[in-house]
C-alpha cells in the first residue's frame, strides 16, 4: 500500500498499469468511502506544461460522455505537485491482460467485447472526438462482464479544423495499432478507431497482434499491405473485421454504431428458457373476475369464521365450486322426495302388504319403513271423507257391497 493522500481526499493503495506517462493506482476516496482509479502522471512529467495540459484534455474528453461502455472520469487534480485524474474503479483486467493470460478468446467472447468497444466508441465520436489509441490495453473488462472504453489521453477533435486539440501532437499512438492513414501523417477520424477495433478482434481471435513489427520502418513497410487473413477465423466474422480494416478509410464502415450492428448480428441467440407446452398458463400474473367468487358457497357455522371476500378459498371449496351445486342438498332433496313417493304408494296400495295394485306397474314398490305405514292412517279409516263411527265394530260386521256393514 502505497498511503499517498492525492488531493486531500484519494489515498493511493497500490499500482494496476503502466504507461508512458501515467501511472493508474487503486485508491479510495476517503470522503465517500468508494474505491477510484488514479491515472497519476509520472514524476519527471508532473511539472510539465504540456503533459498537465494532455491530462486536463483527457479530463474534459472523458468527463463529457456517460456511457455504460466508457470509463467515467470524476475529478480531475491539477494543484500540488501530483496531478492526476480520477476515474471510476473497473474491478477487472485490461483485454491486454487477458490475451496475455489466455491466449485466444472464445469466438462469442471476442465478439460480445468487441460489440461492447463499438459502442463505447459511438458515444466517443458522438461527443466529437477520436480515441486514436484504441488497442487491448485501453479496454478494461469488468467482473460484471462490461466492456469499457478508456484512456483518451490523446484524443482528439473529429473536426481536423480543430487545431486545439492536435496542432502539438503529431501522430500520436501505438505503433501497431496505428491505422494506415495515420501512418501517413494524416488527420484521424472516426474510421480511425473503427480500423484499430478491427485489429483488436484479430488479436482477440488469435491471440497475437495483426502487425507484430516491432520497428517503425517494418510497420510503414506493411501498411499498405493490409491485414492478414489467419486461420481459424469464420467467414462472417472475417467480413467484419476485413471491412473494418480497409487500407482506404473510405470503404470501412461509415460509423461505430454500423460496425456495432453487424457485430450483434454475429452473436449468437439465447436460447429459450422452457418450450411452449412447458409453461404453466397459470403461472402469470393476471387480473381474476371477481365474479367467480360467488360461485363458490362454503357452509357457515358460529364456531368458523366468515372467510372475507379477498380470502383465497381451500381445496375442497374450490371442489365444489366446480361442481356448481352443493353435495349434501343434493341429497337431502333425493331422500325427501323418496319419501313421499313412498307415502302415496302406501295409500292406494291393495291387500297384500307392500305390493301394487296396479298391474302395469310390473314389480313391487317397497315400504321404506314400518314407522312410515303406522304414521298414515289406514284406508279403512276414512273412505269417501266419513269419519270413523261406534257403529262399525271391528271383526263383526258384513260388507252388503256398499259399504255398510250389519249386525249378526
Amino acid at each position: 500500500m502505497d498511503g499517498r493522500l492525492i488531493g486531500g481526499r484519494y489515498r493511493l493503495l497500490e499500482p494496476r498499469g503502466m504507461g508512458g506517462t501515467a501511472a493508474v493506482w487503486s485508491a479510495t476516496d476517503e470522503r465517500t468511502g468508494r474505491p477510484v482509479a488514479v491515472k497519476l502522471l509520472h514524476p519527471h512529467l508532473a511539472a510539465d506544461p504540456a503533459a498537465r495540459e494532455r491530462l486536463q484534455r483527457e479530463a474534459l474528453a472523458m468527463g463529457g460522455i456517460e456511457h455504460p461502455n466508457v470509463v467515467s472520469v470524476r475529478d480531475l487534480i491539477l494543484d500540488g505537485d501530483h496531478p492526476a485524474l480520477v476515474m471510476d474503479y473497473i474491478d477487472g483486467p485490461s483485454l491486454a491482460v487477458a490475451i496475455a493470460t489466455t491466449g485466444a478468446l472464445p469466438q462469442a467472447d471476442a465478439l460480445r467485447i468487441a460489440s461492447e468497444a463499438t459502442d463505447g466508441l459511438a458515444a466517443v465520436h458522438a461527443a466529437g472526438l477520436v480515441h486514436r489509441d484504441l488497442k487491448p490495453a485501453n479496454i478494461l473488462l469488468g467482473t460484471d462482464g462490461r466492456a469499457r472504453v478508456t484512456d483518451l489521453g490523446i484524443a482528439a477533435s473529429a473536426d481536423p479544423g480543430d487545431a486545439a486539440l492536435t496542432a502539438t501532437d503529431g501522430v500520436a499512438g501505438t505503433l501497431r495499432y496505428l491505422a494506415p492513414e495515420r501512418l501517413l501523417g494524416e488527420p484521424a477520424i472516426p474510421a480511425t478507431d473503427v480500423w484499430g477495433l478491427g485489429v483488436v478482434m484479430v488479436e482477440m481471435l488469435t491471440g497475437a497482434p495483426a502487425f507484430p513489427a516491432t520497428s517503425i520502418q517494418a510497420r510503414v513497410g506493411a501498411a499498405g499491405q493490409g491485414v492478414v487473413r489467419p486461420d481459424g477465423i469464420a467467414d462472417p466474422v472475417w467480413a467484419v473485421i476485413a471491412r473494418a480494416t480497409a487500407d482506404d478509410p473510405a470503404a470501412r464502415y461509415v460509423t461505430a454504431e454500423a460496425m456495432a450492428a453487424d457485430l450483434r448480428l454475429l452473436a449468437p441467440v439465447p436460447a429459450v428458457a422452457a418450450a411452449a407446452s412447458d409453461v404453466d398458463p397459470w403461472a402469470d400474473t393476471a387480473v381474476i373476475p371477481l365474479a367467480v367468487a360467488a360461485v363458490v358457497q362454503m357452509p357457515v357455522s358460529a364456531s368458523a369464521p366468515t372467510l372475507a371476500p379477498f380470502d383465497a378459498p381451500s381445496a375442497g371449496q374450490e371442489r365444489r365450486a366446480r361442481r356448481g351445486v352443493p353435495l349434501i342438498p343434493i341429497l337431502g332433496a333425493a331422500v325427501l322426495a323418496l319419501v313421499v313417493a313412498v307415502a302415496a304408494l302406501g295409500g292406494s296400495g291393495a291387500d297384500a302388504p307392500g305390493g301394487s295394485a296396479d298391474p302395469a306397474a310390473g314389480a313391487s314398490v317397497p315400504v321404506a319403513t314400518n314407522a312410515v305405514a303406522t304414521a298414515a292412517p289406514s284406508a279403512s279409516a276414512q273412505v269417501d271423507g266419513a269419519a270413523p263411527n261406534d257403529d262399525d265394530k271391528p271383526g263383526k260386521g258384513k260388507g252388503d257391497g256398499n259399504g255398510k256393514g250389519k249386525d249378526d
